[in-house]
């Protein structure tokens, strides 16, 4: 891949795929051009088209690289720790791959879902990895397990990705220190209540 002076060739590609999932962030697959992408990262239109066989090639390398990035999670923490701590071990891993996590919610809008090959590929085994390392270590059935990975993926997608004044403003806390404890305490409490650890409760209940 040709490549600006003094850069090599797997920082040209590092830069080519970061520009490009920036600019499918922004602009989805129609809105983000060759041009744009090429510009971006400092390389020709017909570079992009010869290493990558097109748009729709770059987008799919894209997808492939968020969700690597996002599988680096299993071996990011350690599951031998108490469940408050896997949870803002979980969300700092998110909060490092916000871009990433924007391109695929992106992807999900516009498309009304993942492709069935990144669910082969991607979501399944990531899935199937997780819940047996959550399973593990609370002791609980798998689909337990994956039943809470589920919708603390969902719920920790939407707080990385929106800006902290939304999350501020929908919490009503004070500041940034007071909306990430409280993202952590809702987020700790669906894990426990679908773990079977312990039930939630309301305010009049406690």
């Amino acid at each position: 891949m040709p490549r600006i002076a003094g850069r090599s060739r797997q920082d040209t590609r590092r830069a080519v795929l970061l520009a490009s999932r920036r600019a499918f962030g922004e602009m989805g697959l129609a809105g983000a051009s060759l041009s744009v992408i090429a510009e971006r990262a400092g390389v020709t239109p017909a570079t992009l088209c010869h290493h990558f066989g097109g748009k729709q090639g770059i987008y799919e390398a894209v997808t492939d690289e968020v969700y690597r990035e996002l599988g680096t999670l299993a071996s990011a923490i350690d599951p031998s720790r108490p469940l408050e701590e896997l949870i803002d071990a979980v969300y700092t891993h998110a909060e490092r791959n916000a871009g990433g996590i924007r391109f695929l919610l992106r992807q999900i809008v516009e498309a009304g879902g993942v492709p069935a090959h990144v669910r082969k590929r991607h979501m399944r085994p990531w899935l199937e990895k997780l819940s047996a390392i959550l399973g593990a270590r609370f002791d609980v059935d798998a689909q337990a397990a994956r039943t809470a990975i589920v919708a603390l993926t969902h719920l920790v997608m939407r707080f990385v990705t929106n800006t902290e004044e939304d999350n501020r403003v929908a919490l009503d806390a004070a500041d940034a220190r007071e909306t990430r404890a409280r993202i952590m305490t809702i987020l700790t409490g669906t894990a426990q209540h679908l773990l079977g650890l312990c039930p939630l409760t309301t305010r009049s209940e406690s």
